[in-house]
C-alpha cells in the first residue's frame, strides 16, 4: 500500500505544476492583455471614429481620425474607411452610451471583451473535440498567446480589430455548426466576418460544402441552404450598397482610392505570391546591437518562428469533411497571399489569422497535437519570446 501511494506523489505533482505554470502564463497574457487594452494609445481608432458618423446619419469620416487620413480612402473630397464596416457597427451602440455618459469609449474595451469570449470560445471547441481541460488550456493558450493572433490582441489598433472580430465570429460559426446547427446563424456570422475580413469570410466556402456533401437527404440540403446562403448573401449585398453610396461602384470599398503607397495597376496578382511567402514562412528577426541582439521584424516574421507548435501537427484521422476544410483554408491563403500588401506593424503575419480558426478545428477533427511535455514547453517558451518581440515590433 506504501508503495502505491508513494507513485501517486510524482504524477499528483507534475500535474499540479503543470496546472500553475499553465494558469501563471494564462495570468500574465490576460493582465498584459487588460492593461494594453484599456491604456494603449488611441492614435488609429478609425473604426470608433467611424462609428461617430454612423451616429450622425453619414459614411465618412467627420473629423480627423487619430494622427493622419493615412490608410483612409479619399473619394470627392470626403475621407472614407475601405476596410469592413462591421467592427464599426459593433461599436455603435457602445459610442452612443457613452457619450450620453460623458465618456469617450476607447475600441480597447470591446477589443478586450471579444479576446475573453474568444479565449472562452476557443477552449470550449478543444473540449467538444474531446481534449481535457488542462490539454485544452495549453490549446488555447497556443492560439492567442503563440501565434499572430497575439499583436492584434495587444494592439487595439482598427486593422487588429476587424481580426479580432473576425476570428470571433468564425468561431461563433464553428460552435453553432457543432451544436443546434442553425443554418441561418452560421450564415449570418460568416457574412459578418466577410464585413471585417473579405478573406475571412471566404469560410462560407467551407461550411457551404460541408452542407451540400454531408449525409442528410437532399429535402434537408435544400431547407438548411435556403436558410444557409440568404443569410450570408443579405450581409454581402449590403455591404455592395455601402460601396456603391461611398463610390458609385458596387465593387469598389475603397482600396484604390487608399492614401498610401500602392503599385499601379491590380492590387491583386501571382506576382504578390513571393513577396507574403517570404513573410508568412522565411522571414527572420532582425539583429540588433543592445541585448539580446535580436527583434521583432516589424514586416512580420515567420509562422515557424511566432507559432512554432505548428510544427508538431501530425494528423491521426482524416476524413472527406477534413480534405474540404483544408481546400478552404488553401483557397483562402492564396486570396491573401496573392494581395499587393503583406501588411506591416506586426508581429507574425497576421492575415493567416483569416484562416486560423478553421486551421484551429482542423487539428482538433484531426487530432493532430497531443499535448505532450514538449509541447508544452514550446508553447511557453513561444509565448515568452513572443511577449518580447511584441516589446520591439510597435515603434511607430
Amino acid at each position: 500500500m506504501g508503495g502505491s501511494k508513494s507513485e501517486l506523489i510524482g504524477p499528483n505533482r507534475a500535474t499540479y505544476f503543470d496546472r500553475g505554470v499553465l494558469i501563471a502564463l494564462f495570468g500574465i497574457l490576460l493582465l498584459i492583455t487588460q492593461t494594453t487594452n484599456f491604456i494603449f494609445s488611441t492614435r488609429f481608432e478609425q473604426y470608433r471614429y467611424l462609428a461617430e458618423s454612423f451616429l450622425a446619419g453619414q459614411l465618412d469620416f467627420r473629423e480627423l481620425p487619430g494622427i493622419s487620413w493615412g490608410d483612409t480612402a479619399l473619394y470627392r473630397g470626403k475621407y472614407f474607411w475601405p476596410l469592413g464596416p462591421f467592427p464599426a457597427l459593433l461599436l455603435t451602440p457602445f459610442v452612443w452610451i457613452c457619450r450620453h455618459a460623458g465618456q469617450t469609449l476607447q475600441q480597447g474595451y470591446v477589443n478586450f471583451a471579444l479576446i475573453v469570449w474568444s479565449c472562452y470560445s476557443i477552449f470550449q471547441l478543444a473540449i467538444k473535440h474531446g481534449q481535457d481541460r488542462n490539454s485544452a488550456g495549453w490549446l488555447t493558450l497556443a492560439f492567442v498567446g503563440s501565434s499572430s493572433y497575439l499583436s492584434t490582441a495587444l494592439v487595439p489598433w482598427s486593422w487588429h480589430l476587424a481580426h479580432v472580430t473576425a476570428v470571433w465570429l468564425l468561431l461563433l460559426a464553428i460552435h453553432e455548426y457543432l451544436a443546434k446547427r442553425r443554418w441561418q446563424l452560421i450564415g449570418l456570422f460568416v457574412g459578418l466576418a466577410f464585413a471585417c475580413r473579405q478573406t475571412a469570410g471566404l469560410t462560407i466556402l467551407g461550411f457551404a460544402a460541408l452542407l451540400i456533401l454531408s449525409e442528410q437527404p437532399w429535402p434537408g440540403k435544400v431547407k438548411d441552404l435556403v436558410q444557409f446562403l440568404p443569410a450570408f448573401g443579405t450581409v454581402f449585398l449590403i455591404l455592395l450598397y455601402y460601396n456603391y453610396l461611398r463610390f458609385d461602384s458596387l465593387f469598389e470599398s475603397g482600396y484604390n482610392y487608399q492614401l498610401v503607397y500602392k503599385p499601379n495597376g491590380a492590387l491583386v496578382g501571382w506576382w504578390n505570391l513571393w513577396p507574403n511567402l517570404r513573410v508568412f514562412l522565411f522571414n527572420i528577426p532582425i539583429q540588433t546591437d543592445p541585448l539580446p541582439y535580436f527583434a521583432a521584424d516589424p514586416f512580420g516574421m515567420s509562422v515557424g518562428i511566432v507559432s512554432p507548435w505548428l510544427l508538431f501537427l501530425r494528423p491521426q484521422n482524416w476524413s472527406r469533411q477534413d480534405s474540404l476544410l483544408a481546400a478552404n483554408i488553401v483557397i483562402i491563403a492564396l486570396a491573401f497571399l496573392t494581395w499587393w500588401s503583406t501588411g506591416s506593424n506586426q508581429m507574425g503575419y497576421r492575415f493567416s489569422l483569416d484562416f486560423m480558426p478553421l486551421l484551429f478545428w482542423l487539428m482538433l477533427r484531426s487530432n493532430a497535437l497531443r499535448i505532450t511535455a514538449a509541447v508544452k514547453t514550446t508553447i511557453a517558451i513561444s509565448l515568452l519570446l513572443n511577449l518580447y518581440f511584441m516589446t520591439t515590433v510597435f515603434t511607430g
